[in-house]
């Protein structure tokens, strides 16, 4: 048996901790792809499909309803969100929150907030002066 010196010790432990630490990656990935639903993978691949058309200018735009909710409030039930975006600047988010109608966005360097039913906006941008 060859004689351990301190630095063959050292190159057995690092390669004996990288060898572990690839293990232990390729378990947890594995627990992930297994233990991950078929829903939340679908979810997934949308939204790789919608980042990948993002960067070619197109925008964006998804529509997301609240049909069920189990462990969640019932007052989220038949509420509604609409996203539009086109990056890397535009914005738009419209949401039915208790039936009132909110609206949000960003153009470049202004963002606003809308509330119609009580007819307040706010606009902030980067020309305005704070105070």
């Amino acid at each position: 048996m060859p004689a351990l010196t301190p630095r063959s010790t050292g190159r057995r432990t690092v390669r004996f901790l990288l060898v572990a630490t690839i293990a232990l990656l390729i378990v947890f990935l594995l627990a992930i792809v297994l233990f991950t639903s078929a829903e939340s993978r679908a979810l997934g691949s949308m939204v790789n499909r919608w980042a990948r058309s993002m960067d070619a200018g197109a925008t964006a735009e998804v529509h997301l309803s609240v049909e069920s909710a189990e462990g969640l409030p019932k007052e989220l039930v038949g509420n509604a969100v609409t996203l539009q975006c086109r990056a890397p600047d535009r914005l738009r988010l419209e949401a039915t929150i208790q039936g009132e109608p909110i609206l949000a966005g960003r153009n470049g360097d202004e963002v606003w907030i809308h509330v119609e039913k009580k007819a307040f906006t706010v606009i902030g941008d980067n020309r305005t002066p704070k105070f």
